[in-house]
């Protein structure tokens, strides 16, 4: 099945299978009875990787970019791109929040934090307070 550029994640919701392209910077969907593309490729973040989905979207890493991308998991439309201060490698979704794990920028200065997580309100793609 022909996806977008360097797949690099896939995650189920909404009945169809979303895949993260990170070749291309798209996020793909796909209707796992046919195997068939749904729409075209979604345009996201740069080197979106890590994906989770939760009732209210589909969130998408994008660890070049620095961002997470909220994809609406009916429409596919991006309803938010949250920014995160730093290079996103991991999701997680508990009680209602989405947990972004970060690493520092390369090339970051010497004595800069080494990474983060962030954690963001699923309901409304807020950035909650640390």
């Amino acid at each position: 099945l022909a996806v977008g550029g360097h797949p690099d994640a896939i995650v189920f919701a909404a009945g169809d299978l979303w895949v993260a392209n990170a070749g291309d910077n798209t996020v793909s969907r796909i209707d796992p009875s046919s195997g068939t593309a749904l729409g075209r490729p979604i345009r996201v973040g740069v080197d979106p990787g890590r994906m989770v989905a939760s009732q209210s979207g589909i969130w998408v890493a994008n660890s070049g970019s620095g961002t997470v991308t909220w994809l609406d998991p009916t429409t596919g439309q991006v309803l938010g791109t949250i920014k995160v201060g730093a290079r996103p490698q991991g999701l997680t979704l508990a009680g209602g929040i989405v947990w972004v794990a970060a690493s520092s920028q390369p090339g970051a200065r010497a004595g800069a934090a080494a990474g983060a997580v962030t954690r963001i309100e699923a309901r409304t793609g807020k950035i909650l307070p640390a």
